[in-house]
C-alpha cells in the first residue's frame, strides 16, 4: 500500500511540469530502521523458540524414559528439575527482546502467556513425577508443556511473517524508484 501512495505521488508530481520541488517520498530510513528492529525481534524471538522446541523435546524424552523404566527415579527428577530451571529464565530473554513498532502488544503478550504455560506445566510435570499418582499430573503436564510450546512456535512463525513482510517492502519501493 505505501508504494502504491509513493508511486501514484511520484505520479502526480512527475505530471505537474510547474512543480520545482522533488516529489514527496517516503522516509525509507524510518522504514529500514523499523524494518531492522524488527527483523531483529524476529531473530531473537526464531532463538527463543528454537529454546523452547528443544526443551519440548527433552520433557518428552524424560517423560518416556521414566515411563518406560529406561529411567531412574532419582535420575527423572534432576533432569525434570534441570529442565524447569531452564524453562524459567525464558521469560527474561522475551523481557530483552523490546517489540518494535509493527508488531503488536497482543502477539508479544500471546509469546509472554505461551512461556508463562509453559513454565507452569513444566512444574506441573515435576510435581507430578514427585507425586503418588500414577501418572495422570505428570502426563497432564507434558500435554500443556507441549500445547504451550506449539503456541509459542506460532506466534514465533507469525513475527518471522511480519519480518519477511517488512523486508519485501524496500524491495517495491526500489522497484518504483527505477521506473
Amino acid at each position: 500500500m505505501v508504494a502504491a501512495l509513493v508511486l501514484g505521488l511520484r505520479t502526480l508530481t512527475s505530471r505537474d511540469t510547474s512543480a520545482e520541488q522533488p516529489a514527496p517520498v517516503v522516509e525509507t530510513t524510518s522504514l529500514q530502521g523499523d524494518g531492522a528492529a524488527l527483523e531483529f525481534y524476529a531473530d531473537e524471538i526464531s532463538l527463543l523458540a528454537l529454546d523452547v522446541a528443544d526443551a519440548m523435546d527433552t520433557g518428552r524424552q524424560i517423560n518416556d524414559g521414566w515411563d518406560s523404566g529406561s529411567l531412574e527415579y532419582d535420575a527423572a527428577v534432576q533432569q525434570m528439575g534441570a529442565l524447569v530451571s531452564r524453562v524459567s529464565i525464558l521469560p527474561a530473554r522475551l523481557d530483552q527482546a523490546t517489540p518494535p513498532l509493527g508488531i503488536s502488544t497482543r502477539l508479544h503478550q500471546g509469546l509472554a502467556g505461551s512461556l508463562t504455560t509453559f513454565i507452569a506445566a513444566a512444574e506441573t510435570m515435576r510435581e507430578g513425577l514427585e507425586s503418588t499418582d500414577t501418572g495422570e499430573t505428570r502426563r497432564a503436564g507434558l500435554l500443556a508443556f507441549e500445547t504451550a510450546a506449539f503456541e509459542f512456535g506460532l506466534l514465533a512463525g507469525q513475527v518471522a511473517t511480519a519480518a519477511e513482510e517488512t523486508q519485501l517492502a524496500p524491495d517495491a519501493f526500489e522497484a518504483g524508484d527505477e521506473g
